[in-house]
């Protein structure tokens, strides 16, 4: 499913890709011609086809790098509470980004110069680099913000970096004494507190003793599908029967396997709300 979603992203971010791209290579046939119109009014001697190689190497790189960025915004969103850290990576990312545009970019000038029998020199590539990089940081910092633009757009949020417990398992490692046991959150009915442990009941009708709090528990399951009813009791909502004596308090829910659970006054009306739906 997760490669699906992946996959399904890419795809539709071609699209995206292909509208800079189309921008990219009309800019650089716009700037081939002015550089021609330079060279020839400064008298300086040249192949005609040397300004295209220029221009067209540096915007196909750069093209070819957009992916690359898409990736590094998704993983590293600006425009979060965390921008300043977010800011950092994207230092970082611009250094990279330009490294890799200039080397591919002079490697794809030599090997045109090579093949037309003539030869392409850089300079002094220190020199040259930062001449580079204080353009490519600007390019970046563009790339940067019109992909966050087309996130926001398409999803209608800036995407969030995802932590581990934000990605809900399909199964869950139960460590238990006895081994491990790989249980679908379908399976279990009910969690109870234990201290430091908790109590799993499954539908299978077994009590699996697992090292976990009560709150990392609940932090690892889906909360669309596991509500706290108590401060002892985390229930799975698939697998309640009905709900008795809801004018006392703590109210009672009877689960699928006739397990009775107390529903305290805290948590009573977000079960009587979430059982009316």
């Amino acid at each position: 499913m997760t490669s699906f979603k992946l996959e399904k992203f890419w795809t539709s971010f071609i699209w995206f890709w292909l509208g800079l791209a189309t921008i990219g290579l009309i800019k650089a046939h716009l700037r081939s011609m002015t550089v021609i119109a330079d060279l020839v009014r400064n008298q300086v001697d040249f192949m005609p086809w040397e300004p295209y190689v220029w221009e067209y190497s540096s915007t196909l790189v750069m093209l070819s790098l957009v992916f690359a960025v898409a990736y590094w915004v998704k993983k590293h969103p600006l425009l979060t509470p965390k921008w300043l850290r977010a800011a950092g990576w994207h230092l970082i990312g611009s250094i990279i980004f330009s490294l890799l545009h200039v080397l591919l970019m002079v490697l794809f000038r030599q090997v045109i110069y090579y093949l037309v029998g003539s030869h392409y020199d850089f300079g002094d590539w220190t020199t040259e680099w930062w001449y580079e990089y204080r353009k490519d940081v600007t390019t970046y910092l563009t790339l940067l913000l019109l992909i966050e633009l087309y996130f926001y757009l398409k999803n209608g949020f800036i995407p969030q970096p995802q932590s581990p417990a934000d990605i809900q398992p399909e199964k869950l490692n139960i460590k238990t004494q006895k081994g491990v046991f790989l249980l679908a959150p379908d399976e279990i009915l009910s969690i109870e507190s234990g201290g430091n442990y908790v109590y799993i009941h499954d539908n299978n009708g077994r009590v699996l003793l697992h090292r976990k709090t009560m709150a990392e528990m609940h932090n690892q399951l889906d909360p669309a599908q596991f509500i706290r009813v108590h401060r002892s009791y985390i229930i799975n909502l698939k697998s309640i029967k009905c709900l008795k004596d809801k004018n006392k308090d703590p109210c009672t829910v009877v689960l699928n396997n006739d397990k009775e659970v107390p529903v305290s006054r805290k948590y009573r009306k977000q079960v009587l709300n979430l059982m009316a739906m």
